[in-house]
């Protein structure tokens, strides 16, 4: 394949990734605990929290990030519409993130395990899809 069609190819996946992210970013919602403040976070700060590269809320405490199971539909709709990436991308950033200290989130196997988690760790962020029902013991807040 000449150099034309390389560039073809990617500028294909691009469009067909940045559509595939518009379409699923509608099939989660984020939750918080109750502790933390605010009603919105920017999807760049959502990023920023999943991988990592930001360790604390405005108020100085600890951000606790929980993830779905790879295996997860719902992780991978929102590591496609919030992290711009595939799971194995992902996977790929924590394998090289690990070498340097940087831990990846807490992982749960459920939606329910991931309320529960949220609900009783102060700083607690994580997301479950939209038709979970979210009791009172966490928040959701919306993604700007």
């Amino acid at each position: 394949m000449g150099k034309l069609g390389v560039v073809l190819t990617g500028v294909v996946l691009a469009i067909a990734l940045h559509g595939h992210a518009k379409e699923t970013s509608g099939t989660f919602k984020v939750v918080v605990n109750p502790t933390v403040g605010g009603r919105k976070i920017p999807r760049d700060v959502l990023a920023q929290i999943f991988l990592r590269t930001a360790q604390r809320w405005g108020d100085g405490r600890p951000i606790v990030p929980v993830d779905l199971s790879t295996t997860s539909v719902v992780r991978e709709a929102f590591t496609g519409a919030v992290l711009g990436m595939p799971i194995d991308g992902v996977k790929a950033y924590w394998m090289r993130s690990v070498a340097t200290g940087n831990r990846p989130p807490a992982t749960k196997g459920s939606e329910q395990e991931v309320i529960a988690f949220v609900a009783a760790e102060p700083g607690a962020i994580g997301y479950v899809a939209d038709a979970t029902p979210v009791p009172p013991t966490v928040r959701v807040v919306a993604i700007e």
